[in-house]
């Protein structure tokens, strides 16, 4: 299994905060009841918070994009960050008056388009793809919160997300799709 798959698992148990990206095509798909968004290179940031004080002890983001191998698949990838770079972002001015990075860094503020989910603790994390000679390629990933269902599908030009409340079906793929990783 490869090390960034197993990373992005650890997210299991810790807070959706929002999608953000340098640009949205959003779409409500009323026949799915979904929430369809494309961007080309999205990001999902995440959080712990403090039961204590209700702040973040801890955040990243994970930035999403898309390769396309010699046999003209769509092959998603996977970067853990610990800023949304490129993007646009600031941290909490008034954190930075307090001269500790340590406390800087728990607020920041994305610049550009974002989708918000309510801090929705994160239950389940799948990822499917498919097999080109013995090689494992992530095609889908698939994130369970309490509420809400993400299914980010690689494409061409941008990532495909819809966010339903329901589990949604996977895409449809010329290679049949088999689960690659999942926290279940």
């Amino acid at each position: 299994m490869r090390q960034e798959w197993k990373q992005l698992m650890k997210l299991k148990g810790k807070s959706l905060v929002e999608l953000a990206g340098s640009r949205f095509v959003m779409v409500r798909d009323k026949g799915e009841n979904a929430m369809r968004i494309q961007c080309p290179e999205p990001f999902i940031h995440w959080a712990v918070f403090s039961e204590d004080t209700g702040e973040a002890a801890e955040r990243g983001f994970w930035r999403l994009n898309f390769t396309e191998n010699q046999f003209g698949e769509d092959i998603l990838l996977l970067h853990e960050q610990g800023t949304p770079e490129p993007l646009n972002y600031i941290y909490n001015l008034d954190d930075l008056k307090k001269i500790d990075s340590h406390i800087a860094q728990k607020h920041v503020y994305v610049m550009e388009t974002s989708y918000s989910f309510s801090f929705s603790v994160i239950k389940e994390i799948s990822g499917y793809g498919f097999f080109n000679q013995n090689e494992a390629l992530l095609y889908t990933l698939l994130i369970e919160t309490k509420d809400e269902f993400l299914l980010i599908e690689s494409c061409p030009a941008a990532l495909d997300i819809k966010i339903t409340e329901h589990p949604p079906s996977l895409p449809n793929h010329p290679a049949p799709l088999t689960s690659l990783f999942t926290t279940n």
